[in-house]
C-alpha cells in the first residue's frame, strides 16, 4: 500500500517539475526579450534615431557572437561561475 502512495505522490512531483521548468522557459524568453527590447531603446537613443528597429538586426548578431565568445562551452561557464 505504502509503494503505491509513494509511486502517485513521486507522479505528481514529477508533473510539477515540467510545469516549473516550462514556466522557467517562458519567463526566460520574455525576460531576454525585454532585455533586448531596452538595449534597442538605449542604441536608439544615444545616436539620436528615433526608429530603434534599425538596430535590431546588427545587434542581434552582435549579441550571438558574444555569447559565444564569453562562454565557449557549458564546462567553461560551470567553472567560471565556481571560481568567481
Amino acid at each position: 500500500m505504502s509503494s503505491q502512495v509513494l509511486y502517485y505522490v513521486g507522479n505528481f512531483l514529477q508533473g510539477i517539475e515540467v510545469v516549473i521548468a516550462i514556466l522557467w522557459f517562458i519567463t526566460l524568453f520574455f525576460k531576454l526579450c525585454i532585455y533586448f527590447y531596452a538595449t534597442l531603446l538605449g542604441f536608439a537613443n544615444v545616436f539620436h534615431i528615433k526608429d530603434y528597429k534599425l538596430f535590431s538586426f546588427p545587434v542581434a548578431l552582435i549579441m550571438i557572437a558574444l555569447s559565444l565568445i564569453v562562454y565557449p562551452s557549458v564546462s567553461y561557464q560551470k567553472s567560471l561561475d565556481t571560481t568567481t
